[in-house]
């Protein structure tokens, strides 16, 4: 892991990054906006991973002196290991692709970089996709299925989730219908530094 600080996001996937007086291009695996994340001057760890343009990915930024994820690469890694049974990932339902199907279950992973006063909140720009996911995994149980939203909150300082209204009104609104529709939902947190991620305990979700 090496130390350096953000020059300029070039571009959705690459970041410009100083370190030790140089210059590096490294990439991020992350399509959210991350303003409060990415900037010129913030903190960032990021490691050796070759690619197509960049030789260097970044692993996570500071915030508030913590660690947030910014990659999300980690994620189904983290939750696979919560599955006791065996598992398919990848898998159809609808018009979506979701990440897993385990136990009888479609289980979809969204991961939670913001945060603010306490609240861990997803996403941080519309989703389209992540609100077609929810109606897809909606319908499933109301036609007699079973579905799971498990959220990764990587803010260690996060007391609750909520879906972020302001920002995705069309999320928010399918989040509040596919929890009354009975798809199982919860809000697991996590810190991160540079030895690794660790599971700190799940969160409350409130859903309005």
């Amino acid at each position: 892991m090496y130390h350096g600080n953000v020059i300029e996001r070039r571009n959705r996937f690459l970041v410009s990054v100083k370190y030790n007086g140089r210059k590096i291009d490294t990439h991020l695996h992350d399509p959210g906006r991350l303003s409060e994340l990415i900037y010129p001057g913030n903190d960032v760890i990021f490691r050796e991973a070759s690619g197509k343009k960049t030789a260097f990915s970044i692993t996570a930024a500071k915030k508030d002196g913590n660690w947030i994820l910014t990659d999300s690469r980690f994620h189904n890694a983290l939750i696979s290991s919560f599955f006791r049974n065996s598992w398919k990932s990848e898998v159809l339902l609808g018009k979506s692709r979701i990440d897993f199907f385990s136990s009888g279950y479609y289980v979809e992973i969204k991961g939670c970089s913001l945060e603010k006063d306490g609240i861990a909140m997803f996403p941080d720009a519309p989703s389209i996709r992540a609100s077609r996911q929810l109606a897809d995994l909606t319908n499933w149980v109301l036609s007699g299925g079973k579905a799971a939203l498990i959220v990764l909150v990587f803010s260690p300082v996060s007391k609750c989730f909520m879906p972020n209204a302001t920002t995705d009104p069309l999320f928010s609104g399918r989040f509040k219908d596919a929890i009354d529709a009975g798809v199982k939902c919860a809000a697991l947190r996590f810190r991160t530094d540079e030895h690794g991620i660790s599971f700190t305990g799940t969160i409350p979700i409130k859903a309005w």
